[in-house]
């Protein structure tokens, strides 16, 4: 079922994109140029090997418009793989866009360069997901990956929410966005929309936020370099920034020395804490309450309450209030209004 939602959800994002999908490719032109620098490859990068693992593509159209001429392309969606190949066929790009699961990879020693961006966290085994990705670089090949970060407001807020929800109330949580106008809101951060952002937190496969260091620490552990990574306060609860983890991982001249099956990581969830600032650990407390009471109401019920939450937490970013400014206005919105 939960693929079925991701599929659902990856339709959404599509709408979308439509239109817009040429303004993505070109920040993507920007990431690629970037990557290409880190690892060294920028004057080469006609030759190199490319994959893609997982996302919308735009990863792969941008690499083809730079120059790269081998380039794959792995997503569950098939309607996005459709839409990918469409593209390089009528561009004559030559990408090779394939649907399937990145769980099920089963390569070796076959890309210089590997992207996934946006996708590890969503897998089911997110440990096991890293080896078999990571598995499919070349000798000296460099694999860029982004996490969910452990350590945000954002992620201690949706979490909790997603306890609320189910795939069986996925359409009613989008009429509900539609009857209040706020589906295609714009939001304060990015280039989505309000109601494809929460049905992204709150839908979407997710397995857990992760600590940036333990990481960093799998991967050099099992035989790869931390050639780049955030560097990022092990907890920060500000807005809107830092709720995901970047890093590159580079594997050694010779793959025989890397132990993959030694990569794992673990989630984390936000408990109370004592390293958490007070007012965290009030939201946190006001959230688990309010959680409590709404777990046995209507699907309609809980769709209103958790699209006023997330509203609230939405005026937070338009009104740049950071950490103890956004708790506190949390907090007094769920006092006030979710009674």
């Amino acid at each position: 079922m939960s693929l079925n939602v991701t599929a659902a959800l990856y339709g959404e994002i599509l709408k979308e994109e439509e239109g817009g999908f040429e303004e993505r490719v070109n920040d993507a032109k920007k990431f690629m140029d970037w990557f290409f620098y880190k690892t060294g490859v920028e004057r080469n990068v006609k030759d190199a090997k490319i994959f893609v693992a997982g996302g919308t593509g735009r990863y792969a159209i941008a690499a083809a418009e730079m120059g790269v001429k081998d380039i794959s392309h792995m997503d569950l969606s098939e309607e996005n793989v459709r839409r990918i190949q469409g593209i390089s066929d009528q561009n004559k790009y030559g990408i090779k866009s394939i649907q399937g699961n990145l769980m099920d990879l089963d390569l070796e020693n076959e890309y210089d360069l590997i992207v996934s961006e946006g996708v590890i966290q969503h897998l089911p085994d997110p440990g096991l997901g890293l080896q078999k990705i990571s598995k499919c670089l070349k000798s000296n090949g460099s694999f860029f990956f982004s996490i969910y970060r452990y350590g945000t407001l954002s992620w201690t807020i949706s979490e909790r929410l997603r306890k609320l929800h189910s795939p069986a109330d996925f359409n009613e949580m989008i009429d509900v966005l539609g009857k209040l106008s706020l589906y295609d809101r714009p939001i304060a951060y990015s280039h989505g929309t309000f109601g494809r952002w929460l049905l992204d937190v709150l839908y979407v496969p997710q397995h857990g936020t992760y600590a940036e260091q333990q990481v960093a620490d799998t991967l050099e552990e099992s035989g790869l370099s931390v050639t780049s990574r955030d560097n990022l306060p092990a907890l920060h609860f500000s807005l809107p920034t830092h709720k995901t983890l970047y890093f590159i991982a580079k594997a050694p001249e010779d793959l025989a020395k890397v132990n993959w099956s030694a990569i794992k990581v673990e989630s984390l969830y936000h408990d109370r804490c004592d390293d958490y600032p007070v007012y965290v650990n009030e939201l946190i407390d006001e959230l688990d309450a309010h959680v409590e009471k709404y777990k046995d109401r209507s699907a309609l019920e809980k769709a209103v309450f958790s699209i006023g939450v997330l509203t609230a937490f939405d005026e937070c970013w338009r009104q740049a209030l950071f950490e103890e400014a956004a708790c506190n206005r949390m907090i007094n919105y769920l006092r006030k209004y979710c009674g």
